[in-house]
């Protein structure tokens, strides 16, 4: 386990209140949001943006909703502040590897937040976490980490695409529930095939 995140120049942790330090971020393909420190924040979305477009979903649908980060807390059973409650910790699909279990996230991701200055808690011997990875270094290594990334981080549409997708999709539905003559079925194969086309078009601009 990493020092003390007080002790590298992040401040007091639980139960001092902290939030005021937080920012959200959203991975671009599962929409999986995360609250983390500002200063992380940039990390966090390259890493989880990378990881879903390698083919790793944060969440699908249907699961349950199981990917934290900060809360004011102690560590489980302990009466220390955990790195959650400073924003610089995250669990990925907690309730499939949880507090304990000797399952991994695939090394590969261990690996990409490892390269972006993560420790992972699955490598922990005496109580293993393999959901949770917490940012190791210091201010000055998460300002100079986030200034070093790439800009991969463009979502595969924005959001305003989505919403405007959505509600095309609502619009057809709507007409074939009204549409009461023969024509039906190949109006709304034609409308699909030109949303698909669209869908597409923004995928290949990446």
């Amino acid at each position: 386990m990493s020092t003390s995140a007080d002790l590298r120049g992040w401040g007091p942790g639980w139960p001092v209140d902290r939030s005021a330090d937080m920012a959200w971020v959203r991975s671009a393909r599962s929409g999986t949001e995360f609250q983390v420190h500002r200063y992380i924040a940039p990390i966090i979305k390259h890493v989880i943006d990378e990881i879903e477009a390698e083919g790793y979903l944060l969440h699908r649908p249907g699961q349950v909703r199981d990917d934290w980060s900060y809360v004011n807390r102690a560590i489980r059973g302990r009466s220390a502040p955990s790195n959650h409650s400073w924003g610089l910790a995250i669990d990925i699909d907690a309730t499939q590897f949880p507090l304990g279990s000797r399952k991994r996230l695939p090394e590969w991701i261990v690996e990409k937040f490892r390269e972006h200055g993560f420790e992972y808690g699955g490598n922990w011997r005496r109580r293993p976490d393999p959901m949770h990875f917490e940012f190791a270094g210091t201010p000055a290594d998460a300002r100079r980490i986030a200034a070093g990334l790439t800009t991969t981080d463009r979502p595969v549409a924005g959001e305003e695409d989505i919403m405007a997708t959505a509600e095309e999709l609502e619009a057809i539905v709507r007409k074939v529930v009204a549409e009461e003559n023969g024509k039906t079925r190949t109006w709304i194969r034609e409308e699909l095939v030109r949303v698909v086309k669209s869908l597409v078009a923004e995928i290949r601009k990446r």
